[in-house]
């Protein structure tokens, strides 16, 4: 069987029975057919009650598309799916794509010719466009564009959408894969930056980036803020000058206010509304 061009890797665990099933066929309506789809089934034990096995299966039963292949991972956490999904993965490219995102129609086949343009690059993002549960934009988040850009502002932030990401699979394999925490993709780029592994964003929207109530992006809004300081104290610490602390202190005192104002106030500070000029 010949390799596909690209790989696409979805972590689900509890799918929306709503969005699941559309960031399944924004796949499927890609432009470039020459993909597989890895949706990776989060199927470990929690504390207090088991995840149910059933969900994934039955909605993925309506697609009957052969290049969508489920695998129900029995070790729990994100991180570890993900380190699946790139484990089972016949394509050198893998992209990732969350459970309630939407990828644009063109998404594999921009990143796809980027990435073959350039076999030195890595990582490729691009911009998000943020949308609420029924699908319209709240706004845009634009991300730094060239690989000087996006290593020099890492110290201060996560300037790579893990949403919209393609990797060459043996450059994360070399690097120990995805970390257990809170902010894997974030620990992530950080490793690969310190070895020399070269970055880019697609200037393009690729993906829409789902932002509702029940998301684990809000969820984990706290948990992240937490992990991010402690990635740039790990990874950062000798260049983040004193911007880089006063930055920190702020994302600490963050964590002092309810979980709505933190919420509300990531809304408004990293996404652009679209109808701004």
């Amino acid at each position: 069987m010949s390799r596909p061009r690209i790989t696409v890797v979805t972590p689900v665990r509890d799918p929306h029975p709503v969005h699941f099933p559309q960031a399944v066929e924004s796949l499927l309506a890609q432009s470039m057919g020459d993909f597989e789809h890895l949706v990776v089934e989060d199927a470990g034990e929690f504390p207090g009650r088991a995840v149910p096995r059933h969900e994934v299966a039955g909605l993925l039963e309506r697609f009957r598309d052969r290049r969508i292949r489920h695998i129900v991972h029995r070790d729990a956490g994100i991180a570890s799916a993900r380190n699946r999904g790139l484990a089972e993965a016949r394509g050198e490219l893998v992209a990732m794509l969350d459970a309630d995102d939407e990828c644009i129609a063109e998404r594999l086949a921009l990143q796809c010719d980027a990435m073959e343009r350039d076999p030195q690059l890595a990582v490729l993002g691009g911009q998000l466009l943020a949308i609420d549960e029924q699908g319209r934009a709240l706004g845009t988040r634009a991300y730094p564009l060239t690989h000087e850009e996006i290593v020099s502002q890492m110290p201060r932030f996560n300037p790579i959408a893990q949403p919209s990401v393609v990797v060459r699979a043996a450059v994360v394999h070399e690097a120990g894969g995805y970390r257990a925490r809170t902010c894997e993709d974030y620990d992530l780029w950080s490793r690969l930056a310190v070895r020399g592994a070269r970055f880019a964003n697609h200037p393009q929207i690729l993906v829409r980036y789902r932002l509702h109530a029940a998301s684990m992006k809000r969820r984990k809004l706290r948990a992240s803020l937490r992990d991010t300081v402690a990635i740039k104290r790990e990874h950062w610490r000798s260049v983040l000058g004193f911007r880089g602390h006063l930055r920190i202190a702020g994302e600490c005192a963050l964590l002092c206010l309810p979980a709505a104002v933190v919420t509300h106030l990531f809304r408004r500070l990293s996404f652009r509304p679209v109808d701004a000029p």
